[in-house]
């Protein structure tokens, strides 16, 4: 299972619920704070939302 988050400081990081390890981060896409963060059914994308007006979609390794 994974955990990811998005912060103020416009970074998304992204750790296993197993152990807590940081298995990627910082990643820095976004010019303004990030608002919104949710996982794809395959576990393999995360869409991200910001007050910059922009919608990304981040490639992850599966575990």
């Amino acid at each position: 299972m994974l955990a990811s988050l998005g912060r103020d400081d416009r970074y998304l990081r992204l750790w296993s619920v197993a152990d807590g390890a940081e298995l990627a981060g910082p990643q820095r896409k976004h010019n303004g704070q990030t608002r919104g963060v949710v996982f794809g059914p395959s576990g393999t994308r995360i869409v991200t939302c910001g007050l910059d007006k922009k919608i990304i979609m981040w490639s992850i390794d599966p575990i």
